[in-house]
């Protein structure tokens, strides 16, 4: 049991790194492992075969190339010392594991701490003796024990074991295979973890970059200190990462084809708030139970590219309804954060003298047909179903709305989901969207208890696909509740499924949460070109 929650404290680590600092985007990979070597290569070529750069050449290359990985991969050293540190407070027994955790966390602290170093020389080069230069450009360039490309090594063997260490899983198909058995008992992840495979891929490509240009600077400044010129370690050296990533790219696909793509939110650390970070129905009528939930629809504008990325449950004016984010879809599934905003819910109110509701819109006050726009829950219509509709493939959420189930008398609400074609390479939203959602053929009752939510109370999923909750108000306000905490990806990522399930603690009352399911990435290509600077 110890091994197994080492395990999935492990994966946790790079869910918090990603969580609490990394700014989402495209590694820069082979373009900026290209653009290092034809710079580096063609200064070779200006001063033709008998001549040598000159010190200025190199380092005004080399620090406009620095410049551009800090602009596009943010510093990771402090982002993975706070995740460890944070989790060793918090969960002290982290078993054999820790190892790996702290082995991963020097092998990428000294690649950072290394490229510092060089760029501490690039911009004061007059604190540095001839032998100070010297001894850097061994880390740079010497195989020893503890200099880069040892350490690249190393972190290569935690992820492509050797021949010899067949029985070794890689740290991408340990962590693949731990969480196929997690079912839905972690939680707060922050994206699916599918998604973390691909950040943990990144940061590991984000090392590879910086080690790549501090060993052509090493070996182009020793060309220039030793008066040669050869560019046979520049191919070497390139070759060499190249082979890696393919290595790395092969073992993080295979493995993204078997880890699972669902997340959720945890039990809020402050403990449940009415109003805050959860919400109840009260009744609005007083001579009868009456509650109500919105059926209109909350849409993405796939026009501009927009496809659905958060969603959260809220009540306003006594109406159940949606708050959604959204946000544009770019190539290879990353989405434009700038664009991101939440639609927020509708303004709509009771009319007592008409006894309906009313929706407040720009052209004037629109009555909500019953069952069309709005559903009541009172009398034997008080059923709700638990699904976990999910996109076809290929297709991403783009819409949420809750529907009637017309063809059973008691007219249960059943969640329903938009989905509509994108091509993913090229981040465009195409082709037709079309409604869908769940058609179970069994159902299984889930009873409800009546005590309130409580700050030491934890909750679990213990509602899901195949079920369904009646709604009870004989004890007062109407039970279940509903979560309030918005389901959200960091980075943010496009959905394959959104699903309504309820989470409980014993005797409390429960609450329905969403449960995301995230797009499927496996069958795509994993994006190392980079974007455009």
């Amino acid at each position: 049991m110890r091994k197994t929650k080492g395990k999935i404290y492990l994966f946790l680590v790079f869910g918090l790194i990603l969580h609490q600092h990394l700014v989402s985007g495209i590694i820069p990979g082979l373009m900026i492992v290209y653009d290092v070597f034809d710079k580096l290569n063609n200064i070779h070529d200006v001063h033709a075969k008998f001549s040598t750069p000159s010190s200025a050449d190199l380092m005004n290359a080399t620090e406009q190339l620095s410049a551009k990985i800090d602009k596009l991969v943010p510093e990771i050293t402090a982002h993975i010392d706070k995740a460890v540190d944070t989790l060793l407070t918090r969960l002290p027994l982290l078993g054999e594991l820790s190892g790996d955790i702290r082995t991963l966390n020097n092998h990428v602290g000294k690649i950072d701490r290394f490229y510092y170093e060089m760029k501490l020389y690039l911009q004061k080069p007059d604190w540095y003796s001839e032998k100070d230069l010297r001894e850097l450009l061994k880390i740079f360039t010497s195989r020893d024990s503890g200099q880069i490309l040892d350490v690249i090594g190393e972190m290569r063997s935690l992820i492509v074991p050797d021949k010899l260490s067949a029985l070794k899983k890689n740290v991408f198909q340990l962590l693949a295979e731990e969480t196929q058995g997690w079912g839905l008992s972690v939680c707060d992840t922050y994206a699916p973890p599918q998604q973390r495979l691909l950040d943990l891929y990144e940061t590991v490509v984000d090392s590879e970059i910086r080690a790549f240009l501090m060993a052509c600077f090493g070996y182009k400044m020793e060309d220039y200190l030793n008066n040669d010129n050869s560019t046979g370690r520049l191919e070497r050296t390139k070759f060499g990462f190249e082979t890696r990533i393919a290595e790395y790219e092969k073992v993080v696909r295979n493995a993204m084809k078997i880890v699972p793509r669902e997340f959720r939110r945890c039990d809020p650390d402050t403990g449940y708030e009415k109003n805050v970070n959860y919400y109840r129905l009260d009744q609005f009528r007083y001579d009868a139970p009456l509650y109500a939930v919105t059926l209109r629809s909350f849409e993405s504008d796939i026009n501009n590219n927009m496809v659905v990325t958060g969603l959260a449950f809220v009540v306003k004016n006594n109406v159940l309804t949606f708050r959604m984010e959204t946000a544009k879809l770019n190539i290879s599934g990353n989405l434009d954060d700038s664009t991101a905003f939440w639609q927020e819910p509708e303004d709509i109110a009771w009319n007592s003298e008409k006894s309906t509701f009313i929706l407040n819109d720009e052209l004037g006050p629109i009555e909500m047909r019953n069952d069309i726009d709005i559903a009541y829950i009172a009398g034997s219509n008080k059923r709700i179903y638990l699904d976990n509709p999910v996109a076809p493939a290929g297709s991403v959420v783009t819409g949420v709305r809750f529907g009637r189930l017309y063809r059973d008398h008691l007219k249960p609400l059943q969640l329903q989901i938009r989905v509509t074609p994108i091509d993913y390479d090229r981040g465009i939203v195409s082709g037709d969207s079309k409604w869908i959602s769940e058609q179970p053929l069994r159902r299984t009752a889930f009873k409800e208890d009546s005590k309130l939510p409580a700050n030491e109370m934890r909750t679990s999923i213990d509602g899901g696909p195949d079920g369904f909750v009646d709604f009870d108000w004989s004890t007062g306000p109407l039970i279940p509740f509903f979560d309030g905490l918005p389901v959200t990806s960091e980075p943010r990522t496009p959905l394959g499924g959104i699903g309504l399930y309820r989470k409980k603690a014993k005797d409390y009352t429960g609450f329905l949460t969403f449960i995301f399911t995230g797009f499927d990435k496996s069958a795509y290509k994993i994006d190392n070109s980079g974007i455009q600077y």
